[in-house]
């Protein structure tokens, strides 16, 4: 049950307005911050399936035990979110302006931001590329300083980015996010929650994400930039795994198909491990390419390595030389080939070994690199269906719980009925001795016991107080108390209190005078037949006392009561036919009528009746 428009929280600071969503765990108002006369949007904690509302005084309550340390931790983790939030400054965040607990439970107080959602946004179909990465854009920013804080938000997707006046986004909605250490370890704890088509396959692990990774954060973004280019929400991340993502329109670019794949990769290793790495791929910036080897610089150029033919000595004349000599060189020459053979032969053989040795070493490292991945990829469907069998656990447990709640729900009302009755019969049982008191002239104890059932809401008791008091019968004449009780009888239902209310806002009894909320009260004894109503609501119509007149209404009225034997409302209608008031003349009629009131001994309709037969 949610709060009531014209609501006020903190001691009047906060004024409810109207409801902009509610989910399981909260209600989202917009709402007035009185004393600045500015527009603020209040969530407040709230459990639909433990927590009841009192219609009277709004406050929240846990009607069962079992539920009673559940809703407790997740009001704590509640009041967490909204100290998670408010040590954030970023213009991408939502700003937490107040945190206080009232009606039994929590409230935080943010900016209203009036542009609606990315969720509102797309609702008319895909947006175009460029304004979708404006967006993503402010989106990222923000996200990149969430995830500076060693924090994660865990639940990035359209109807959590809202829009300011100046189109700008702005991300809400902290009550999934996770702090973690410097070494990477969850430091708090928050309900898991999964947002199917944004949430990426760790998150479907029971206990959510334990170990920080901006990659997590970047799967639900490249999920949202999905959303705003295709219309169309995500597919889940298990129909992604058994059959791929989607083909992205061809109209996009490359670059942004490509970051958008890669976002959404099921494996998280083979995501883009930060949100700069992401933006880079959207931008399509890569790393600039720079060659494994290339061509040495010594420093010399190649006019220096040439020599001017003006410089070279010119050649000595050929001489012969003697056949030893001749033989000595070509022996020389010989040993030289050999050495050089033998050298190479080894080398050769030693080159071609370090080759295979690399070619075994790469084919190694894909194998292995495969085998991993198989392993990612088996691991991520093990979580997709430990999180399954988790969930229809989850949904047989609310199942049971509700059971056991609507048993409960069951068993309070009929306890609250019982007790209802047992005071309406007693309430009842005081008020018929309070009768027999006043027949018996004992005042006292007529007062004492309509008091008795006045206080406890009956309402006929509470109407015969308002004719003590308004008469002074057994009490000192009070007009104001006579209202008060008549009051009390009218709002309960009863046909004579709202009968007497009316007459005390017509005739000022204790009340100033008010014929529009005369006529209200008049009309609901109407509606439950009291015949006195009737008449005096007749004579509104015929003064035009808070309503138009109208002497058609009038006698319809006047009519009703005279038929009941009202001998006040026969005289008028017998006037009416007399006069041709809001019916034709009719004297025939007028006559039958008249001698009915006369017959109870009505002395104005004796009077008009002798004018009537003297022809006046």
């Amino acid at each position: 049950m949610k709060l009531q428009s014209g609501k006020s929280l903190k001691n009047g600071e906060y004024r409810i307005e109207k409801v902009l969503g509610q989910g399981g765990f909260g209600i989202t108002y917009l709402g007035m911050q009185v004393y600045l006369g500015r527009r603020v949007a209040i969530k407040e904690f709230f459990m639909s399936d433990y927590c009841n509302r009192d219609a009277a005084t709004s406050v929240v309550s846990v009607p069962t035990e079992n539920g009673k340390p559940i809703v407790e931790r997740f009001r704590r983790k509640f009041i967490k979110e909204a100290q998670n939030i408010a040590r954030l400054r970023h213009t991408g965040i939502i700003p937490i302006i107040d945190v206080f607990e009232d009606n039994g439970t929590a409230y935080y107080i943010m900016d209203y931001l009036d542009g609606g959602s990315l969720n509102d946004k797309v609702k008319m179909g895909a947006i175009a590329e460029a304004q979708a990465l404006k967006y993503i854009g402010q989106v990222a920013s923000a996200l990149e300083y969430v995830h500076s804080m060693n924090m994660l938000h865990l639940d990035i997707k359209p109807a959590n980015i809202l829009l300011d006046g100046n189109d700008n986004a702005v991300i809400i909605d902290f009550g999934l996010a996770k702090q973690y250490d410097d070494t990477g370890h969850q430091v708090s704890t928050t309900p898991v929650g999964i947002s199917h088509g944004y949430a990426p396959i760790e998150q479907y692990r029971p206990g959510g994400v334990e170990k920080f990774s901006p990659a997590t954060d970047i799967y639900s973004l490249g999920a949202t930039l999905y959303k705003l280019l295709t219309g169309t929400t995500p597919p889940d991340v298990s129909d992604i795994m058994s059959n791929g993502l989607p083909a992205l329109p061809g109209n996009l670019s490359r670059n942004v198909r490509d970051a958008i794949s890669k976002a959404m990769q099921p494996v998280m290793s083979n995501r883009p491990q930060s949100v700069a790495e992401f933006m880079a791929l959207l931008n399509g910036a890569t790393p600039a390419a720079q060659p494994l080897h290339g061509p040495q610089n010594t420093g010399t150029s190649e006019a220096e390595t040439r020599v001017p033919l003006s410089n070279m000595q010119k050649p000595e004349p050929k001489k012969r030389f003697p056949v030893i000599a001749l033989v000595s060189i070509i022996a020389v020459a010989m040993c030289i080939i050999v050495s050089a053979v033998l050298y190479f032969i080894p080398a050769s053989q030693q080159t071609v070994e370090e080759n295979r040795e690399e070619v075994v070493e790469s084919v190694g490292q894909q194998n292995r690199e495969s085998q991993r991945l198989a392993e990612e990829q088996r691991e991520a469907e093990l979580l997709l269906a430990e999180q399954r069998r988790a969930d229809s656990i989850a949904a047989v447990q609310r199942y049971n719980d509700s059971i056991t709640a609507e048993k409960l729900r069951i068993e309070q009302e009929k306890a609250e009925k019982k007790e209802k009755a047992e005071r309406v019969a007693q309430a009842d049982k005081y008020y018929r001795q309070a009768l027999e008191a006043y027949k018996n002239r004992n005042y006292e104890e007529m007062l004492k016991l309509y008091n008795k059932a006045a206080e406890m809401g009956h309402s006929e008791a509470n109407n015969d107080l308002g004719v003590c008091y308004e008469y002074g019968t057994a009490v000192a004449q009070d007009p104001e108390k006579a209202y008060k009780h008549y009051r009390k009888s009218a709002e309960a239902g009863n046909l004579y209190g709202q009968y007497n209310l009316g007459r005390c806002y017509n005739n000022a009894i204790g009340v100033k005078q008010d014929y529009k909320q005369a006529v209200k009260w008049y009309k609901k004894s109407v509606k439950q037949g009291c015949a006195q109503a009737e008449f005096t609501l007749g004579i509104c119509y015929t003064n035009g006392w808070g309503v138009e007149l109208d002497h058609k209404e009038a006698a319809r009225l006047y009519l009703s009561a005279a038929q009941k034997g009202l001998s006040d409302a026969q005289n008028n209608i017998a006037y009416y036919y007399h006069y041709g008031y809001g019916v034709e003349i009719n004297k025939e009629e007028a006559i039958k009528w008249y001698e009915k009131a006369i017959a109870q001994g009505n002395k104005l309709a004796e009077a008009n009746l002798k004018n009537l037969l003297n022809g006046k």
